[in-house]
């Protein structure tokens, strides 16, 4: 410090203490501010891994069929892709291990 620093010490802390409450507040919104950051990062993360995980979960196969039309029934003959992707599963000498059909009903 300098010595003419010490002539300001006491009009400093003066100033400190008188403003201790607003200086809190501050702090106070800063933290709040800061931590809803974190929180909604990490949310954020989150809801990006349950998608990923619910994607996993109901479309786990390696090809899914889904209409893309509005309001429209897509219809599949099953029978041909059986006939394709018979010839690929393991018992047969394919690569594929299973396959199955599955219907979600659209309203």
């Amino acid at each position: 410090m300098f010595p003419e620093d010490r002539k300001m010490g006491p009009l400093i802390k003066k100033n400190l203490e008188s403003h201790a409450l607003k200086n809190m507040k501050a702090n106070l919104m800063y933290a709040v501010t800061i931590c809803f950051l974190v929180f909604s990062g990490a949310n954020f993360i989150s809801i990006g891994r349950y998608l990923s995980q619910m994607s996993h979960i109901m479309f786990g196969a390696d090809i899914a069929v889904k209409s893309v039309q509005p309001g429209g029934r897509t219809m599949v003959d099953e029978h041909k892709i059986r006939q394709v992707m018979d010839p690929l599963l393991e018992v047969n000498g394919g690569d594929a291990a299973a396959y199955t059909f599955s219907a979600i009903p659209v309203h």
